[in-house]
């Protein structure tokens, strides 16, 4: 493994292929932080476009804010949402791409990608991962908990009717 030191904003980005092969490991900033994510087939939109999905700040049980799951270059104006899991990662072949998180799954409330021009890539929504677990709403969410996420697209010209971001992995922070 190889260590990388973040000292400006940290942000989670794919280290672990399907295989679940190691690829790289993140501290940031000292604190004890190792965020990692899983790098999957990315489902193709209509338009061509191939959302991603990108952590940024620190996942924390107690700070109310501050990490936030993005989906970005996304067809614009179609609804999605990013699903969690527990238990970990799998290469599970849905919609014309891959489910990377094993289920059973939770999911966030659905957003829109917003008013980006039809057609272009550049649709993006984001959701403040630690304002969810202040909310209550899962009590799994602890200190200590990794957690395991994936976007949903809606995109009825597409075979499945989804598109599928890659996935990211974080373990959440006291």
């Amino acid at each position: 493994e190889r260590a990388l030191e973040l000292n400006d904003e940290p942000t989670l980005k794919p280290l672990i292929d399907i295989t679940g092969e190691l690829s790289g490991r993140v501290t940031v900033g000292g604190r004890g932080v190792t965020p990692t994510g899983i790098s999957s087939r990315v489902t193709a939109s209509a338009s061509g476009c191939r959302p991603l999905l990108r952590g940024k700040g620190v996942p924390s049980a107690s700070a109310g804010s501050g990490f936030s799951l993005a989906v970005r270059e996304a067809r614009g104006g179609v609804i999605g949402s990013v699903a969690y899991g527990l238990g970990g990662t799998q290469a599970a072949p849905l919609a014309n791409g891959w489910l990377c998180v094993t289920p059973p799954l939770r999911r966030l409330p659905a957003l829109s990608t917003g008013a980006a021009a039809p057609g272009s890539c550049q649709g993006t929504f984001e959701v403040d991962f630690n304002a969810w677990i202040r909310r209550g709403l899962d009590p799994a969410l602890v200190a200590g908990q990794a957690v395991y996420a994936q976007a949903w697209l809606r995109d009825p010209r597409v075979p499945g009717g989804l598109a599928l971001t890659d996935a990211v992995s974080f373990l959440i922070e006291p």
